[in-house]
Formats: structure tokens, sequence, C-alpha cells
């Protein structure tokens, strides 16, 4: 437990710089994060620790400004709040924001196919269950006959994964 202690305190010491610093967010060991260990990028500005560690990695490092404008989805975290409708989102990259499997990754890729052959906009996310919860109802099994159907279980796990989203 002291190994641990003393890793945490120089990690700390690490990122204990001050100036304007892009906030990546804490240190997390053995599933416990650490908020007093904050994780942060230093924004351009030179020192000679840089410069330092520039030169050991056989590199010369000059700081160069580029615009950088930071989006916020949801208006959650640093930076400019966006909205994105769930079918922008894309069934890919919702699947790994929600952790589902392979399976579960291709039961949602059908409920977007489905809503995007029927002409239904997925906006949010009530759009997305009231799909799920459709296409799994009696009324809405037939629509998906002919491609595979969506397992109610499936469709279980993707509604409860939705409702910790």
């Amino acid at each position: 437990m002291a190994d641990d202690a003393t890793m945490v305190d120089k990690i700390r010491s690490g990122y204990g710089f001050t100036g304007p610093a892009l906030d990546l967010g804490a240190l997390v060991t053995a599933d416990a994060a650490h908020p007093d260990a904050p994780v942060r990028i230093p924004l351009g500005r030179p020192s000679d620790r840089i410069s330092s560690r520039a030169k050991d990695v056989g590199q010369q490092w000059t700081g160069t400004g580029y615009p950088v404008e930071f989006l916020s989805l949801g208006g959650q975290g640093t930076g400019v709040p966006i909205r994105v409708t769930v079918t922008s989102f894309g069934p890919p990259l919702l699947s790994k924001v929600l952790g589902l499997n392979e399976t579960q990754e291709s039961s949602l890729g059908l409920v977007f196919h489905y809503a995007d052959k029927a002409g239904l906009p997925l906006l949010d996310l009530n759009d997305l269950r009231a799909v799920i919860a459709y296409l799994v109802s009696d009324e809405g099994q037939a629509d998906l006959e002919g491609l595979g159907g969506l397992a109610k279980s499936t469709a279980g796990v993707i509604l409860r994964e939705l409702i910790g989203f």
C-alpha cells in the first residue's frame, strides 16, 4: 500500500505545474480514482523541463499555437456545448459508449437500419428507446422478420445501458 501512495505522490508532483493546461481527468489506480491527482497537459508554454525532455529523446521542441475550440457533448465538461442527434452518433460509437458486445452492437445497428428505412428520425434517446420498444413488441417483431429480428433480452440490455448513459 505504501508503494501505491508513493507512486500517486510522484504522479501528482509530475502534473503539479501551474499555468494554462488541458485537463484530461484524474489518476486511476486499481479502479480507484484520485481526484487530488489531476492529469494535465500544459498548453504550449516553453520551460526547462520540456526542453530537457525533448533533448533527452533527440528532438527540438518549439511551442506553436494552433487555434482550437474544445467542444462539450451535451454541455457537460469544459468546452462549447453542442448537441448531436442519436442518428449522427451512429451505432458503432454509441455501442462503444454503452459498452455493448458484438451481438448487441449488431442488434443496435439493426435498430438504426430499421429507423432509417422507415423514415424515423432518431433525434434523442427517447426516440431510440421508442423504436427499440416497438421492435420487440408483438406488433413490431414482424417488421424485422426478414433481417433476423431483435431478441427481447438484447433489447433489454441496450435499454438498461441507455438508462445508465
